[in-house]
């Protein structure tokens, strides 16, 4: 059974739908819940290793800083107003933002602030952080003069702007490559506007194209970066993602969504379309862009009665947690995550039509990959699984085999295609059981004045730029359509056609 837990007001709600994990565990959606004595909560970020949630719980017209775990949600840097905006890999470090109004703040004036449960060290930032390392070291953000810094415990460093006078800079991810920073951000300048960049000691400023707008996070081997398209000289030109081989490439999907997050290898990519009814994104290499609420109920399988998905913000370094923001089914903002979502299998080489002759072999073959998931598979014939037997074999492998193909073998055929939790179909493969159409004169018999017949066609066709002799009908007389006339007219010949 896949259970879902929904959190409201502090009550577990376990439900349960067919399915499962790698792991063995169900996929699970959960509202995180709100700090003690509020009613609202929005994450805007989760660890590498899934574990912890950071972000805000407003009330009254303020926000608090949150930390969520497996435990529940508890303040961090208690008695500050503010926001928890990103966590580490392993979630000891987390940085964002705050301010002394309204309550007895822990820490003197600043803008940022950084937090490690693991050395209990609590630390103002004169920066507004907006982003932290895999390893916690390195930590982004803007400060004085709308320069672009990243720094360290002990160390800040202003981040350079290219050439040409640049309005302002802002960073929002960071990694870390030879032990050195790589960043992400927008810079803005006077003369060609708002544009995404990547920068570190070894590449300088790099923008990443002028059709981009900002990048917003970066995986941790620096090789993929997302973030948003530019649409003229302002946001809401959809999503990108970069890599330098490839540079700045729209996601689909809805034209105004922002890529926020990103999975390790890149083949995972969070967001949402913003404004008042914004949807939260979801990004899938192989699958292409839909709204998150689709995917997680139609792949997956997930209830999400009574809830819609605002926003999705961080993802997990596998790609298999997301957390986001959404209206749950009392209608309060509260943040949630989502967890155990393996690979859907992603299918790369479709199965092929087929015509074969009485008695031949019949080959279907599918390719697919998910990941590191082991996958399964089920061929099926006009919808009925099929098992190994008789002249059946490879029912449950990529490659179906029928020996000695008879007129009731014809049909139409699809594989199923599963990892541990999700599964997809592939396109329909039509097997004709039969003679080719090689009975050029159609006079009953296959015999060698029909190559002759062709091949005079053939010739007519190249002169006249007709197409009787496109056997392959790709709209093109070339030398292989003899060739595969020739190839057919044997095998009608030795089937006895």
């Amino acid at each position: 059974m896949r259970t879902n837990r929904i959190t409201r007001l502090g009550v577990v709600v376990v439900f349960g739908v067919a399915g499962g994990t790698a792991t063995g565990g169900p996929p699970t959606f959960e509202g995180l819940g709100f700090l003690p004595g509020q009613t609202s909560s929005a994450a805007n970020g989760v660890s590498g290793d899934g574990a912890v949630v950071v972000g805000s719980s407003p009330a009254s017209g303020a926000t608090y800083p949150f930390q969520w775990t497996a435990g529940g949600m508890s303040s961090l840097i208690p008695g500050c107003r503010g926001s928890a905006i990103a966590a580490s890999h392993d979630g000891s470090a987390v940085v964002g933002y705050y301010t002394l109004a309204g309550g007895p703040c822990a820490l003197p004036g600043g803008e940022g602030f950084y937090s490690n449960s693991t050395t209990g060290q609590s630390m103002a930032v004169a920066i507004l952080l907006e982003g932290t390392s895999p390893d916690g070291i390195w930590w982004v953000g803007a400060g004085v003069g709308n320069s672009c810094y990243v720094c360290t415990t002990s160390t800040v460093i202003t981040v350079p702007p290219p050439g040409g006078f640049v309005e302002s800079m802002r960073s929002y991810g960071v990694t870390s490559s030879a032990g050195q920073p790589v960043v992400v951000g927008r810079m803005d300048s006077f003369t060609s506007g708002p544009t995404a960049y990547i920068w570190s000691n070894a590449l300088g400023n790099l923008s990443l194209g002028p059709t981009t707008y900002s990048a917003y996070a970066i995986t941790p081997d620096a090789g993929v970066v997302v973030g948003e398209l530019r649409l003229g000289s302002s946001a809401g030109g959809g999503a990108f993602r970069w890599t330098m081989a490839g540079g700045a490439v729209p996601l689909g999907g809805a034209s105004a969504w922002v890529a926020r997050a990103v999975s390790a290898d890149g083949a995972v990519i969070a967001g949402s379309t913003g404004g008042a009814m914004s949807q939260a994104y979801l990004w899938r290499q192989g699958h292409g862009s839909s709204p998150l609420a689709i995917v997680l109920t139609q792949v997956y399988g997930i209830d999400l009665t009574g809830w819609t998905l605002r926003e999705a913000r961080g993802v997990s370094g596998d790609g298999r947690s997301i957390v986001g923001t959404g209206i749950n089914p009392l209608g309060q903002t509260e943040a949630f995550i989502v967890r155990g979502l393996c690979p859907q299998p992603a299918i790369t080489t479709q199965p092929a039509s087929k015509l074969v002759t009485p008695g031949a072999t019949a080959s279907l073959s599918v390719s697919a990959t998910a990941g590191s998931e082991t996958l399964t598979y089920q061929w099926r014939r006009n919808g009925v699984d099929l098992t190994d037997g008789g002249r059946i074999s490879g029912a449950l492998t990529p490659t179906l085999q029928i020996s000695g193909a008879e007129a009731g073998d014809a049909g139409d055929y699809t594989v199923r295609i599963a990892s541990s939790c999700a599964g997809t179909t592939s396109a329909v493969a039509v097997l004709t059981v039969g003679c080719p159409p090689v009975d050029i004169d159609e006079n009953g018999v296959v015999e060698p004045s029909d190559i002759a017949i062709f091949v005079a066609y053939w010739n007519s066709d190249l002169a006249n730029g007709t197409l009787r002799a496109d056997y392959d009908h790709n709209g093109v007389i070339e030398p292989s359509d003899i060739a595969a006339f020739i190839s057919d007219w044997f095998r009608a010949v030795q089937a006895g056609c």
